[in-house]
C-alpha cells in the first residue's frame, strides 16, 4: 500500500496541512456522553510522523473520537474518493476547513458506507443553490425540492455564532428533534439542514390562521415542553430559545408531534433551565392572552386582573377564549416566578414542581370523567399526555421522555366539558389526605381563600404518589 499512501501524501499536500483534531475533555459530546454510532479501525493520516497508521475510532453525533482528542464533524466539509487497485479496492474519507485536513482511508466496502453514511449527516457538503430548489420560505423554515424530485424540510440557520451551530446540530440529534436532520448544506452566508419532509408550523403562525386551541391541546403542548426541557436538564444543558416562533407543530401527523426547534446552547452564557422556564410562562401567557389576532406583552396587570375576574366568576374572565381556569394562571404564575405578588410566599419554580401542577391533574380527571360518561371514547384511541411521574427527589427521577407522549387527532371527537359537579361526580385522587381538584372543586377553593393551603400540598408529593393523565382525540382542523 506504499503506493496509495505517498499519491495520497503528495495529492492532498498533506506535509504542509494542519490537524482538525481538538482535545475531547470538557466538550458537549463528552457531557452529553452519548453512545457511540460506530467504533471501528481505520488508516488516519499521523501529521506528526507523516505517514498513515492504524488508528482505532468511536464515532458519536456530530464527533469522530480518537483517545483524548475529536474531530467535530459540523465544523467541516467532506469528500469521498474511491480507488481501485490491487490486491484490495481503496475507500478514503477527506475532512477539510480552511485551516485543517484530515485523510483516512479503508478497504472494507461496508464499513466505508457506514462511515458514509454518518459523515454525510454531520458534515458540510456545499452549493446549497445548486443541489436544491427553494418551494416556500418562512422565516427560517423551507420547504425544498431536490434534483431528483424529493421533498425536504429545511432549517435556514446564518453563519453569525459557529459555537452556537455546533451545538444545535450535537442537540438536535441527542434530544431527537424531529424533523431527522439528513445532511447539511451551506452557502457563504448561512448554514441549511436538510431534513425529512414534514408540514411544520409554529404555534404562533397558527394561531395568526385562525387556528381554536382546545385546553387538552394547551395542556399537552406545555406538558411535552417540560419533558424536552427535562432532557436538556438532565445533563445540566438549556434550550436557550424557547419561543411561541420555535415551537413547531406536525400538522400532517396523526398524533400531535410538538417540536422546539433551533437550540441556542452557549457554554460561555450565564444562562439556565430557570431561563428556560420564564420562557415557557411567557409562551403560556401569549397563548391564554391571545385576542383579536395580537400577542400580548408580558403584563402583572392583565393577569392580576383575569385571576380575579375568574376567581369571583365574572363574564370578564372569558374574554379570552383560550383562557380556561385558575390553575392555568397559576401554572403561569409559578412559571414566571410571580407568586410572591399574588400569594405573598415564594416557591422556586423547578421542573418537577410545573410537571406536577394542579392543572394536569384537573385536566386528567375530566378526561376520565368524560371517558366513563355519555361520550364513551374507545381505549384504543385514548394515550397518555401525563405519564406515571416518580419522587421530586432529583435523585428518583426517571427521564420522561423515554416515554415520548401523543395525542391522536381524528375527527369529530372534541371533547366538551361538563361543568356542573353534581351531574358527574368526580372521585378524585387522594395526595396526603387532600383530594385533587376537579375545576369546580379548585376554583371553589381559590374562591374562598385556600389555594394558598391547596397549592403547597402539590409540593409534598410523596414518591409513592402518581398519576395519569390520559389524553383523548380532537380535530386539530
Amino acid at each position: 500500500m506504499l503506493a496509495i499512501t505517498t499519491q495520497l501524501i503528495e495529492e492532498q499536500n498533506l506535509c504542509q496541512s494542519k490537524s482538525l483534531l481538538l482535545p475531547y475533555k470538557d466538550t458537549l459530546q463528552q457531557q452529553l456522553g452519548d453512545k457511540e454510532l460506530l467504533k471501528c479501525t481505520i488508516n488516519l493520516y499521523q501529521h506528526k510522523d507523516r505517514d498513515f497508521m492504524e488508528t482505532e475510532i468511536m464515532i458519536f453525533n456530530n464527533a469522530i473520537v480518537m483517545g483524548d482528542q475529536y474531530i467535530l464533524l459540523s465544523s467541516t466539509h467532506n469528500e469521498m474518493k474511491y480507488y481501485k487497485m490491487k490486491p484490495h479496492d481503496c475507500y478514503i474519507v477527506i475532512l477539510r476547513n480552511n485551516l485543517a485536513k484530515e485523510v483516512f482511508y479503508t478497504h472494507s466496502e461496508t464499513l466505508f458506507q457506514k462511515l458514509q453514511n454518518i459523515i454525510k449527516k454531520f458534515s458540510i457538503t456545499s452549493n446549497f443553490i445548486q443541489k436544491f430548489q427553494v418551494l416556500e420560505h418562512y422565516g427560517q423554515l423551507m420547504t425544498a425540492q431536490s434534483q431528483n424530485g424529493e421533498l425536504f424540510s429545511v432549517m435556514q440557520i446564518d453563519k453569525t455564532d459557529k459555537e452556537v451551530f455546533h451545538n444545535q446540530i450535537t442537540l438536535w440529534n441527542y434530544i431527537q428533534i424531529q424533523p431527522n436532520i439528513i445532511k447539511i448544506c451551506d452557502d457563504p452566508k448561512n448554514y441549511y439542514l436538510i431534513c425529512q419532509h414534514l408540514k411544520l408550523q409554529s404555534i404562533s403562525n397558527l394561531l395568526m390562521q385562525g387556528f381554536e386551541m382546545k385546553e387538552v391541546q394547551l395542556v399537552s403542548i406545555m406538558f411535552i415542553l417540560l419533558q424536552t426541557l427535562q432532557k436538556y436538564n438532565n445533563k445540566g444543558l438549556y434550550h436557550g430559545n424557547l419561543k411561541i416562533e420555535t415551537v413547531f407543530l406536525n400538522i400532517q401527523s396523526a398524533t400531535l408531534q410538538i417540536n422546539s426547534l433551533f437550540p441556542l446552547y452557549n457554554k460561555q452564557k450565564q444562562k439556565t433551565i430557570q431561563d428556560d422556564l420564564f420562557d415557557l410562562g411567557v409562551i403560556l401567557f401569549q397563548i391564554s392572552f391571545f385576542k383579536d389576532n395580537q400577542f400580548q406583552e408580558l403584563d402583572d396587570g392583565i393577569i392580576k386582573e383575569c385571576r380575579q375576574n375568574l376567581q369571583n366568576f365574572t363574564q370578564n374572565g372569558q374574554k379570552f377564549k383560550f383562557l380556561y381556569r385558575i390553575s392555568q394562571i397559576d401554572l403561569m404564575l409559578l412559571l414566571l416566578n410571580r407568586c410572591m405578588i399574588y400569594f405573598h410566599y415564594t416557591i422556586a419554580c423547578t421542573l418537577e414542581q410545573a410537571q406536577r401542577h394542579h392543572w394536569f391533574i384537573t385536566i386528567k380527571q375530566n378526561l376520565k370523567q368524560e371517558n366513563q360518561g355519555r361520550h364513551m371514547l374507545h381505549k384504543s384511541n385514548l394515550q397518555t399526555i401525563v405519564e406515571q411521574c416518580e419522587s421530586l427527589s432529583s435523585s428518583q427521577m426517571v427521564d420522561p421522555l423515554k416515554r415520548f407522549t401523543s395525542i391522536s387527532m381524528e375527527q369529530g371527537n372534541d371533547i366538551q366539558y361538563s361543568e356542573p359537579e353534581d351531574e358527574k361526580p368526580l372521585k378524585g385522587l387522594v395526595y396526603d389526605g387532600i383530594m385533587a381538584p376537579s375545576k369546580a372543586k379548585h376554583d371553589h377553593y381559590v374562591r374562598i381563600g385556600a389555594f394558598h393551603q391547596m397549592s403547597r400540598t402539590f409540593n409534598t408529593f410523596t414518591h409513592t404518589n402518581k398519576f395519569i393523565i390520559k389524553q383523548s382525540t380532537y380535530d386539530l382542523k
